[in-house]
């Protein structure tokens, strides 16, 4: 086998804790351990008294607003000169901005492949944070621009193919799934987990816990969630809900659960970064709810399939591909009336949301070291095909 030397640029790494940061550190932490030597290069911020020196840093701000998004000032020559002291053989770039535009210098310095993978839905956060769709446009045609000087493009699925042609984007597209660190739960440990959890919360046996984990942002159609289960306790259906997340919008969302009556059935618990305890509340819960219009690829979904937790998710969002219905998950319409029509159905079904988890912990996940796997055999190809050019 041979052993490459490879990096992983994203303006997101951990601390935090949003879908690509994990795929750039899984990416980062597989390929160190089975393929050779791999680097993750991202913005600075609070990190572990023993960080890896394979974490490379470059100097950042926060922005405003949309906390704990930092912007980028990768200019100052320690941080150059240490990149540019790698012997990389490829580089991977999960972002078109910051830490993407440090991934494209170095391979173009080095002469070695660059791949850049699109995970995000850009023209809606810029159309969002700019108020201009003249702007938003601008930053797009940028985007593309960017993604058509990688020697090869990814996403994780086929709609987020279609949102990146949608952009116009015309070149050729590869489908690299994303998956997860966790390990599937035997039955007597999500047994264990699933008693444990619920009788620290004062959870009934006959109730039905609903779980989200994600950051609390508007983007998220958390309001439309609230709304939702707000309709389902004015007809007293048994649920319970756990939030875990944090971001700009936490203290708007607290304060809707409040206002709307709710505080007895909610809870918030805030941003948890251990993932065996996070495991632990996929384990306790009935059902995932996933309402997003806005994630290309819900990272999410695979862990709350580890536990055999059926999602709950949007019918023709992006996230609901490779869902079917009742099968290993479960569509709704994007009204409160057919949220909560499910829901109570599925309450009076529970052998069917038995069914759905079976079926999602048999499709739907897919571990990161397998994935990685792949991903290695694609890097090797590309990197044979780039000499030979």
């Amino acid at each position: 086998m041979k052993k490459i030397i490879t990096g992983q640029f994203s303006d997101a790494i951990p601390p935090i804790t949003d879908g690509v940061a994990f795929v750039a550190q899984n990416y980062y932490h597989y390929l160190n351990l089975k393929y050779g030597s791999s680097y993750l290069i991202g913005p600075d911020g609070p990190k572990d008294a023993d960080e890896a020196s394979s974490v490379i840093r470059f100097k950042s701000y926060e922005i405003p607003g949309f906390h704990p998004y930092r912007v980028g000032v990768p200019l100052l020559g320690t941080f150059r000169s240490a990149l540019d002291s790698i012997d990389f053989d490829i580089i991977h770039s999960h972002t078109p901005f910051t830490a993407g535009h440090e991934a494209f210098r170095i391979a173009k310095r080095k002469n070695i492949p660059i791949i850049g993978t699109f995970h995000s839905k850009y023209k809606d956060d810029f159309a969002k944070a700019l108020k201009s769709m003249t702007l938003s446009e601008q930053v797009v045609k940028y985007v593309v621009h960017y993604y058509e000087k990688m020697d090869q493009v990814w996403v994780p699925n086929e709609q987020t193919k279609e949102v990146l042609f949608s952009y116009g984007y015309q070149g050729n597209v590869e489908i690299v799934h994303n998956g997860t660190e966790m390990e599937l739960l035997d039955e007597k440990s999500h047994t264990f987990l699933r008693e444990k959890g619920r009788k620290e919360h004062g959870i009934g046996d006959d109730e039905i816990l609903l779980l989200y984990v994600g950051q609390m942002r508007e983007e998220k159609n958390l309001f439309f969630l609230i709304n939702s289960i707000q309709q389902m306790h004015k007809e007293h259906l048994p649920i319970k809900v756990i939030f875990i997340g944090a971001g700009r919008d936490e203290d708007e969302l607290k304060g809707r659960v409040h206002q709307k009556g709710l505080d007895s059935i909610f809870t918030f618990t805030g941003l948890i970064r251990d993932r065996k305890v996070l495991q632990s509340y996929f384990a306790m819960s009935d059902l995932y709810t996933f309402p997003s219009l806005y994630d290309n690829s819900s990272l999410t979904m695979k862990e709350a399939a580890t536990c055999a937790l059926p999602t709950i998710v949007i019918q023709g969002s992006t996230t609901s591909e490779g869902i079917i219905d009742e099968g290993n998950g479960f569509l709704i319409e994007h009204n409160v009336s057919s949220f909560v029509s499910k829901v109570k159905y599925l309450i009076e079904h529970p052998d069917i949301i038995k069914k759905a988890g079976l079926g999602a912990k048999n499709t739907l996940y897919i571990s990161y070291e397998s994935i990685v796997d792949e991903v290695y055999e694609r890097y090797i190809k590309i990197i044979h095909d780039k000499t030979k050019k």
